[in-house]
């Protein structure tokens, strides 16, 4: 008689639990991307420091390279036009950190406004784009083919990064959406 009671108190917990996770779908998904979402955005942070080494890199072991690119007799001026490059990638650095931190704030729900991290991770999708474009060159004309191959490897990685980053975020945003609907109405 026990392992009757027991055995049918287990099939209702099972059919109770099937229930649960069958109503809950969205909230599977929702946890899912938001996931997926705080990855992306902890990629987009070690792809900024990337770019910073890359940057210190090439700077330190290919100055010439950096006057020729620049199209100017930098020796007159080569400390200034580092003063600018490292200003501009810092600030590089710093944005693309405030769009990885933004996207986990947002996965993890602490943030509701995605409209400016977006804009920054569209700006950055266009200059991935540019870059790919920079490095696909150089490996055509025959420059620096072994850097430019890694390089636009680990480029093209970071540009599906901001793709997924992108889609999660809008996928995250609907369900949040619909799940308030449903709470709402």
């Amino acid at each position: 008689m026990i392992s009757v009671k027991g055995e049918a108190g287990r099939k209702a917990n099972m059919e109770n639990t099937y229930i649960k996770v069958k109503n809950d779908d969205s909230d599977v998904k929702l946890r899912k991307y938001e996931n997926a979402l705080s990855v992306c955005g902890i990629a987009v942070i070690m792809f900024s420091f990337w770019d910073v080494i890359k940057v210190v890199f090439y700077t330190i072991l290919n100055v010439q390279g950096y006057r020729d690119m620049l199209l100017v007799d930098a020796k007159d001026h080569e400390t200034l036009v580092l003063v600018v490059l490292f200003v501009f990638v810092a600030i590089d650095c710093f944005l693309r950190v405030y769009v990885g931190r933004s996207a986990g704030a947002y996965a993890s729900g602490k943030r509701e406004k995605t409209l400016l991290y977006m804009i920054l991770a569209f700006i950055f999708f266009i200059s991935y784009v540019v870059s790919i474009a920079s490095e696909a060159l150089y490996i055509y004309i025959g420059y620096q083919v072994l850097e430019s191959i890694l390089s636009i490897i680990i480029e093209i990685t970071a540009f599906i990064n901001m793709i997924q980053l992108t889609v999660y975020t809008l996928k995250i945003r609907k369900i949040r959406k619909s799940l308030s609907a449903e709470i709402g109405g």
